[in-house]
């Protein structure tokens, strides 16, 4: 069974890159942190053509992206898209709701967690070395 992990909105519309470029971005918050994906990526990727980044938000002097948190990309049936964080935790929202949210009939849409390797927990948290 998926566990609800966050959800996407369109709030926040657009936002300077490290560089200074204005991008247009759809919001994913993933277990309270914001990440942010373009949206000329994030149609490439709901469109099965190549993969996409998401990037966190970061809001030390204004918000801003900058960085790669992790890939998004289709799933093999095309109904999900899927986001893979690069500390290796998967997450996935269904198409139908991405779009609702992308023409503003919705103002959000949830995101679910994939279990790693089968296992139960939503959220694995490895003690420090």
């Amino acid at each position: 069974m998926l566990k609800k992990a966050g959800y996407v909105q369109a709030g926040r519309r657009v936002i300077r890159d490290c560089k200074g470029e204005e991008n247009s971005i759809v919001e994913v918050i993933i277990h309270g942190t914001r990440f942010g994906v373009r949206l000329p990526e994030l149609y490439l990727a709901m469109a099965g053509i190549r993969s996409g980044r998401i990037e966190p938000i970061r809001s030390s002097a204004g918000a801003h992206l900058c960085g790669t948190a992790g890939m998004v990309c289709t799933s093999s049936s095309g109904r999900a898209v899927n986001i893979e964080l690069n500390n290796g935790d998967q997450f996935t929202i269904s198409v139908r709701s991405l779009r609702y949210v992308l023409t503003h009939y919705g103002k959000y849409a949830p995101l679910y967690c994939i279990a790693r390797n089968g296992s139960s927990a939503a959220h694995v948290t490895l003690p420090p070395e």
